[in-house]
């Protein structure tokens, strides 16, 4: 049967809880996005100084945090609280642009976020248990961008009955040095299978953490996007 050359795109409105456009994940944007779709960057710092971010989105003591990056590549910290509120506002923005994919480019856990038709896709709700039943018995070690983030990833990842070890090294902070030595520690703790739990990393860190351990090594924003890739016709 013939593909029809008028091939409809699908709009996908991508979310950072940092600055857009995200360069460091441009990457995977062109290689599997691109093809099959428009896609609208928006993020929750933008336009913001570090000030007004300190102000508005900084964590208090206690509270569960995330971490990004700004336009310029700095690291900052946010009260994920906060930044969910944050979020929904573009949710309803990108659904206002007439996106038909709303996408967060975040794996951590929220539980108020909706949208009114969009199909809105949240990581920590589809690669954490893919993952988890995709390793079965075999132990998976996380890298994660910070180390106070570990008691929160043992109950997120241990809703799925996942047996996870950790290890910190910020993707925005972090050298090759500190990332490959995180993946070593995961190996030598007994991890089969290294997870790079943050949509910071890149495809050069997978190839340090895959080198320096010899485990398999998936990458959050990769999966993340080839699985969109099925919602368009390429």
């Amino acid at each position: 049967m013939e593909r029809s050359d008028s091939r409809q795109r699908v709009k996908i409105g991508l979310i950072t809880i940092g600055q857009a456009p995200r360069t460091d994940v441009q990457p995977l944007i062109e290689r599997w996005l691109a093809p099959c779709a428009d896609v609208l960057q928006v993020g929750v710092l933008d336009g913001m100084t570090l000030a007004q971010i300190e102000r508005e989105l900084g964590p208090q003591r206690g509270e569960f945090v995330l971490t990004t990056r700004l336009a310029d590549g700095e690291a900052v910290v946010l009260s994920a609280a906060k930044t969910e509120e944050a979020m929904q506002r573009l949710i309803d923005e990108c659904e206002r642009n007439g996106c038909q994919v709303i996408v967060l480019l975040c794996t951590g856990a929220f539980r108020n976020l909706g949208t009114e038709r969009a199909l809105l896709i949240e990581p920590e709700r589809v690669l954490t248990p893919a993952i988890a039943k995709l390793a079965g018995r075999t132990p998976l070690g996380l890298i994660i961008p910070l180390a106070e983030q570990a008691e929160e990833m043992r109950r997120k990842w241990g809703a799925f009955d996942a047996a996870i070890t950790t290890a910190a090294a910020s993707p925005y902070t972090a050298t090759s040095g500190q990332i490959a030595a995180a993946a070593q520690e995961l190996r030598a703790a007994g991890a089969g299978i290294i997870v790079l739990d943050c949509m910071g990393y890149t495809l050069e860190h997978q190839y340090i953490a895959r080198e320096a351990s010899g485990c398999f090594v998936l990458l959050s924003s990769s999966l993340l996007f080839k699985l969109l890739t099925e919602l368009c016709e390429l």
